[in-house]
């Protein structure tokens, strides 16, 4: 069953079906897709996850035998497959095979690139199009991205007007990664209600709150001492610590969903472009993609986690402490490794 985009929401309140693959270029919707069945599959039972990343080490028995064995305790379990290209002749039998007799306690969901023409008409995603759901994102533009933008920023509960969403549309050149964030921001900044010309700018005059995205720049620029001096500065200005994280926390996925790519052989450069990073970002990006190695970034994505969790007091470590560790940890500073072992 092919699903449009706009089908998607609906869909998730039925009944759902053994196996999904979702193809998109763009990182953003594949992610919000992906995290949307995921939520959807918790509540109808599927617990577990699995997460298998497709690479030379693949094999795709592995695939069969997982979907075949039976959990003793009854539980059931989403195997989600992060495949970089479409699959080989051995794992597009796999697939065909698991379509023909799906288990009822297993939901596989594939995610990759986005199809061509030709792709579409393979046979293993004809047969996951008979017994699952198949959905394309494609890449936006034009009146597309505007109305998606209006979208997101109504669902913020602010009230662009037209003028405001050209600015945005200009500011961010069709990127939607750059275009959530700068919803995010606007969120953070204004909160809900009306949002003009007027607002825009005195959001973006105000140098000061914009401040922990410098910071975040001299972080990964290696400037450890300078990245440290701006957090203290910005919390003795009273700064929200959550809105000093959150384009850590940005950089970080960007850098995680680049570093999966050029393990899979993706030139850097391309892979920055594809996680959406702006093209003006890519000298300060490049050379944190080559100093920051998968496990660092998903240590360091984890304390990441810990301090949004203490900065809504589900934790007892103290968030400015591990905040400061972060930033040296992002600069590649020896006091991150002296002070605290990462996690």
């Amino acid at each position: 069953m092919k699903l449009r985009p706009e089908q998607w929401a609906a869909h998730l309140q039925q009944n759902l079906l053994p196996i999904y693959l979702i193809s998109s270029d763009e990182t953003l919707l594949q992610q919000e897709a992906l995290d949307a069945l995921r939520q959807a599959s918790r509540q109808q039972g599927f617990d577990d996850r699995l997460r298998i990343d497709v690479d030379k080490s693949f094999e795709p028995a592995q695939l069969l035998e997982e979907c075949q064995s039976l959990s003793l305790f009854g539980d059931r379990k989403i195997i989600e497959l992060r495949l970089p290209k479409t699959p080989d002749a051995e794992l597009a039998k796999v697939l065909i095979k698991l379509c023909r007799a799906p288990s009822p306690e297993h939901r596989v969901i594939l995610s990759l690139p986005l199809l061509n023409r030709r792709d579409q008409d393979a046979e293993w995603v004809k047969a996951i199009d008979s017994a699952g759901v198949m959905m394309l994102l494609p890449s936006m533009a034009g009146a597309a991205f505007a109305a998606w933008l209006k979208q997101r920023l109504q669902s913020q509960g602010m009230l662009p007007d037209d003028e405001v969403l050209q600015l945005l549309i200009e500011r961010t050149e069709g990127n939607l990664l750059a275009a959530a964030q700068e919803v995010d921001k606007l969120r953070l900044l204004n909160g809900p209600g009306p949002l003009d010309r007027d607002t825009l700018r005195h959001s973006t005059a105000d140098s000061a709150r914009y401040d922990v995205y410098e910071l975040a720049e001299a972080a990964l620029s290696g400037q450890t001492h300078r990245a440290l001096r701006m957090l203290d500065q910005r919390l003795e200005e009273g700064e929200a610590p959550s809105l000093i994280l959150y384009p850590l926390v940005n950089d970080l996925r960007t850098l995680l969903q680049a570093q999966f790519m050029v393990q899979q052989g993706v030139a850097p450069a391309i892979a920055l472009t594809r996680a959406g990073a702006w093209s003006s970002r890519q000298p300060t990006l490049q050379p944190a993609l080559r100093r920051l190695g998968p496990r660092t970034l998903r240590s360091l994505m984890n304390l990441a986690h810990d301090i949004d969790r203490a900065i809504k007091g589900r934790s007892d470590h103290p968030p400015i402490d591990s905040l400061r560790r972060l930033i040296a940890a992002l600069s590649g500073s020896p006091l991150f490794r002296s002070s605290a072992a990462v996690r």
